[in-house]
């Protein structure tokens, strides 16, 4: 199962739910979609990561390579708020999350 659905060989309906599907059953809840977390009740508790290694990741890139979480997408928010502006003109950029779900779902 992808960690990204955007590494799906055919982005359709089918795919995705059998990528979700697959995540479900390896108890892995979360899913990215680019920068879009998806979170599929488990149903049952799942423990967290430590929050140390979202927070003591170095770098973006160290970053993406951990497991999508909540903490990670809280931790690039974050990281986006403190940014140095660069020479380009890039640097710090106001940051919303928005969570969705239906009522009961434990946002």
């Amino acid at each position: 199962a992808e960690q990204d659905m955007c590494s799906l060989w055919h982005m359709s309906e089918p795919a995705v739910l059998s990528n979700l599907q697959l995540r479900f059953a390896a108890d892995q809840p979360y899913t990215y979609v680019a920068h879009l977390l998806i979170a599929v009740n488990p149903l049952k508790p799942i423990p967290d990561p430590a929050e140390v290694s979202y927070e003591g990741a170095a770098s973006s890139a160290a970053l993406a390579a951990l497991p999508p979480h909540q903490f990670a997408v809280a931790e690039r928010a974050y990281r986006a708020l403190l940014a140095q502006p660069a020479a380009g003109g890039g640097g710090r950029q106001d940051q919303s999350i928005v969570v969705s779900g239906e009522s009961g779902a434990g946002k």
